[in-house]
């Protein structure tokens, strides 16, 4: 599922974020085929679009996203172990973005039940 969502405030010293979560590959090939020219500010990477592709090649198809200024990974299908070169890979794909980890909840993911 993809959403796409401007967070705005009606605090004029809030800078709204355009949110956009990809819950999975198909979220993201749905986005692509779109040819949006709406580049988010937030993104949201679930554990299905992160369990989808070797790691290299989903930073690749995320690097269309020159705007973020934060990014969230859900780390259910993320090993304890990789967790600290996961977010290093992120951070460096993205140097001006904030990174979180965040979860889904995935039925056998390390957080569902």
């Amino acid at each position: 599922m993809t959403t796409l969502q401007d967070s705005a405030s009606s605090n004029p010293q809030h800078k709204p974020e355009l949110e956009l979560g990809l819950s999975d590959l198909q979220a993201l090939e749905e986005f692509e085929a779109r040819a949006s020219r709406a580049q988010p500010t937030l993104l949201r990477v679930g554990a299905h679009l992160y369990s989808a592709m070797p790691l290299d090649q989903l930073l690749a198809r995320l690097a269309q996203f020159e705007k973020l200024s934060r990014v969230v990974v859900a780390d259910d299908r993320v090993y304890d172990r990789d967790m600290p070169s996961v977010e290093m890979s992120f951070k460096l794909a993205f140097p001006r973005a904030q990174f979180q980890w965040d979860s889904d909840g995935v039925i056998a993911g390390k957080h569902g039940r």
